[in-house]
């Protein structure tokens, strides 16, 4: 009998921890208000929803869901896109049909540079994320690095604040239900007939950092696929003079 009420004793406490742990996330997180933009950490972020499960579909944003509609490198303003394919948007909806959460995970250096922050550029961004969302009508949580520090991929920065800042969770977080797409990976010129190498590895890195799989666009949306390195991928900057992405 003694043992019985050990037992349920300890089983008691575990529960009163695991709900005070569940009331101490949500406190922390009344601070990050849902349906705004918020800079915290110096990251720019939008939470469409709490994340109640570890089903993330996490996504870069530029030549992966979409690209410019003008054919430059950079958006011209903020209507310069379309979808990167047209498989695109029913397979993000798919996803949300799926439990998945979509979030966006995306460097935006035009932003801020040193102490310089662009308006414009902050408009442009934040404007275009929203008006992803509103077309494909599923809430999709956004985290914008805008500058050269710990939020930056390749490292992992963007990934763990929304863990902390985002996440509902009772049970521990399963990375294993977890994948990153994008096209940043490392591909040299010619990896496939006619198409030009990536201009960094950035986004396979910050996959492998964060311990999730990896997919480029061309895999994930079109079935084809993945391309296998021969060589060692160079080591190429995580900031590339040509892109700002």
């Amino acid at each position: 009998m003694h043992h019985f009420e050990t037992l349920q004793s300890m089983n008691n406490k575990e529960k009163i921890s695991n709900k005070n742990e569940n009331e101490l996330k949500e406190q922390q997180q009344q601070q990050i208000k849902l349906k705004q933009w918020v800079t915290h950490r110096n990251c720019i972020m939008y939470l469409d929803e709490y994340i109640k499960s570890s089903k993330i579909a996490a996504f870069d944003m530029d030549y992966t869901v979409i690209k410019t509609k003008s054919g430059k490198i950079f958006p011209q303003h903020v209507d310069d896109w379309v979808w990167w394919h047209k498989t695109v948007p029913d397979k993000l909806v798919e996803l949300h049909q799926q439990g998945y959460h979509v979030v966006l995970f995306t460097n935006q250096a035009f932003i801020q540079s040193g102490a310089s922050f662009s308006v414009e550029w902050y408009n442009q961004i934040t404007t275009k994320i929203r008006n992803i969302a509103n077309l494909l009508q599923i809430p999709i949580n956004a985290f914008i690095s805008p500058c050269e520090d710990e939020m930056r991929k390749p490292r992992r920065g963007m990934w763990d604040l929304m863990i902390e800042v985002s996440t509902l969770l009772i049970e521990p977080f399963d990375i294993k239900q977890c994948y990153y797409i994008g096209d940043a990976a490392g591909r040299p010129d010619h990896w496939k007939p006619g198409v030009k190498g990536d201009f960094s590895d950035s986004d396979l890195e910050f996959a492998k950092n964060i311990g999730v799989d990896f997919h480029t666009p061309e895999v994930f949306f079109l079935g084809e696929s993945p391309y296998i390195h021969h060589h060692p991928i160079p080591m190429v900057s995580s900031k590339p003079k040509h892109s700002k992405k």
